[in-house]
């Protein structure tokens, strides 16, 4: 029982880290910045054989 209550408190200071290293929102005040968390556009081209 008493490792249950360890891993139970584990994984809430985990959960309690998590929210604190998550996004301010402050980005949604600044009309300025357009690009939070993109990645670049690209394209995959993989060369098929053809069935014909």
């Amino acid at each position: 029982m008493n490792s249950m209550k360890k891993m139970m408190m584990g994984v809430g200071l985990l959960m309690v880290c998590v929210g604190m290293m998550a996004q301010t929102g402050k980005e949604w005040d600044d009309p300025m910045v357009t690009s939070v968390n993109r990645e670049t556009a690209h394209s995959l081209a993989i060369p098929m054989v053809s069935e014909e």
